[in-house]
């Protein structure tokens, strides 16, 4: 399992970042306070781009944010 440092410098390093976490606060906009944010995590980190906004509504598209879930998941399991 990853450790949220892990997953934060995972997600920081992808050329999708700043389009994610848009998409993200615009979703919950609560969770715009960094802290709050990563506190918001607890428990979801194995689905954190599955759960992170309603992907038919956002830009690129489905097919872009599906294909993105796909590899968080796969490096998410790896060791």
């Amino acid at each position: 399992m990853k450790t949220k440092k892990q997953i934060r410098e995972w997600l920081e390093a992808q050329p999708w970042y700043e389009q994610w976490l848009e998409n993200w606060k615009e979703q919950y906009p609560t969770t715009r306070d960094q802290t709050i944010f990563w506190k918001s995590l607890d428990g979801w980190e194995k689905n954190l781009i599955l759960i992170s906004f309603q992907w038919y509504a956002r830009k690129p598209s489905f097919d872009f944010w599906n294909d993105v879930n796909k590899k968080y998941i796969k490096w998410f399991r790896s060791k």
